[in-house]
């Protein structure tokens, strides 16, 4: 992922999985104006299980999307090993100690809807581009985009 800051308080990032859209979220909260740019034609909804615990879950309270994500909880119920004639051989109910489901998952395709759902409105979304070149000088950054697009954007300084 990569963050160009502008003088204007424009800010583009490159990316609209799921660190694209959580940081265009509170760049958009303090003030700036953001467009996330992404290579993928849409949102890319595939994806396995991801366990929200510890800071991931602060995160998403201070956000107000916890309740969301609980919604869309896998409500895994554990971990079991079959045989071909589907006899148990292993099993790991969740509330073992030896259980590798957590409290909260989530698919990572669901996630990244809650996450895009939730700045959509307010961040523009690029989809189908992607940044090719950086051209970096003391005071701005060009950016070349696969489309042929080219934008300037100015430094802080």
């Amino acid at each position: 992922m990569k963050i160009i800051i502008m003088k204007d308080k424009k800010i583009l990032v490159s990316g609209a999985s799921i660190a694209g859209p959580t940081l265009a979220y509170w760049l958009d909260r303090y003030g700036f104006e953001v467009t996330v740019i992404e290579r993928a034609a849409a949102l890319r909804l595939g994806g396995q299980n991801i366990d929200v615990k510890g800071p991931a879950k602060e995160i998403a309270l201070k956000m107000g999307i916890l309740e969301e994500i609980r919604a869309h909880n896998t409500t895994e119920i554990g971990l079991r090993f079959v045989n071909s004639d589907n006899h148990t051989i292993a099993e790991f109910p969740s509330d073992s100690s030896m259980s590798m489901t957590q409290e909260l998952e989530i698919l990572r395709g669901d996630l990244v809807k809650i996450l895009y759902d939730l700045t959509a409105k307010r961040v523009e979304y690029i989809f189908g581009d992607h940044i090719i070149d950086l051209i970096e000088s003391e005071n701005e950054v060009k950016v070349d985009f696969a489309s042929g697009k080219r934008i300037s954007l100015t430094l802080w300084l």
